[in-house]
């Protein structure tokens, strides 16, 4: 009976360990299969989907600079900033282009940005745009390094060429001296001027305080410079206005809605 007993105690261990052995790796190997399988199809799913949504984006992208393409072909200009920018893409998803605009632009260089506006949201009978800079008229303009050559030219032959030219306002003058005298309000405002820290903040509160409601407040150079001290200017602004604006747009340029 001892015999017995120990063989067949020996023989069922033995089995039973075999077994539980057995069925402990047969688990592990599935469950590690099926992790492997479920991550893999995750990692892949995801690598797809944002594969997609950057295709999409990029659509998305052309089709916009298409659609609001600048004639290379009908003006001059030597610098090329304003082509493929934030605002030349994203507009027209906050402007509609078919009712009254007035516009206020502050700082134009060579007019791409002022012919942008011209030609694709000045349509309407009552639509206007007023120009802002003093080109060379000022002695510390932080852009005369650029200004040497036809850059005001340009800037002249190309709002003379556009489309609703008739509805184009042009003052060269400081935005300080244009502010002063002003009693306009409008529904968009393009900051693009002076890069001095000083101006940047007078253009941003003068301009602030003629945006009608609902009206958009769009600026250029938020990350530009040194990528600290235009942003960490245009962050206190918006630090301190909080609650009278929205938020639409916040990337190289930067863009809020008055409320």
């Amino acid at each position: 009976m001892n015999t017995y007993m120990n063989t067949n105690m020996n023989t069922n261990m033995n089995t039973n360990m075999n077994t539980n052995m057995n069925t402990n790796m047969n688990t592990n190997m599935n469950t590690n299969m099926n992790t492997n399988m479920n991550t893999n199809m995750n990692t892949n799913m995801n690598t797809n989907m944002n594969t997609n949504m950057n295709i999409n984006n990029l659509k998305i992208y052309m089709e916009r600079l298409k659609k609001n393409n600048i004639n290379n072909h009908k003006y001059k200009f030597s610098q090329r900033w304003f082509i493929g920018s934030d605002i030349q893409i994203n507009l027209e998803i906050f402007l509609d282009k078919s009712k009254e605009n007035n516009i206020l632009e502050i700082g134009c260089f060579e007019g791409l940005s002022s012919v942008f506006f011209a030609d694709n949201f000045l349509d309407n009978k009552n639509s206007s745009l007023t120009c802002v800079d003093p080109f060379l008229n000022i002695n510390n303009n932080d852009h005369c390094e650029y200004l040497q050559n036809n850059e005001e030219m340009n800037f002249d032959f190309n709002i003379s060429t556009c489309k609703n030219s008739d509805k184009i306002k042009v003052y060269k003058i400081t935005s300080d001296e244009f502010f002063k005298n002003n009693n306009k309000t409008y529904n968009l405002i393009y900051i693009d001027g002076s890069h001095n820290i000083d101006i940047i903040k007078k253009d941003m509160e003068n301009s602030f305080n003629c945006l009608e409601k609902n009206g958009i407040m769009w600026m250029d150079d938020y990350r530009g410079g040194d990528g600290i001290k235009i942003k960490n200017t245009m962050d206190e602004f918006l630090e301190k206005h909080k609650g009278q604006y929205k938020l639409i747009l916040s990337a190289y340029q930067l863009a809020i809605i008055k409320i």
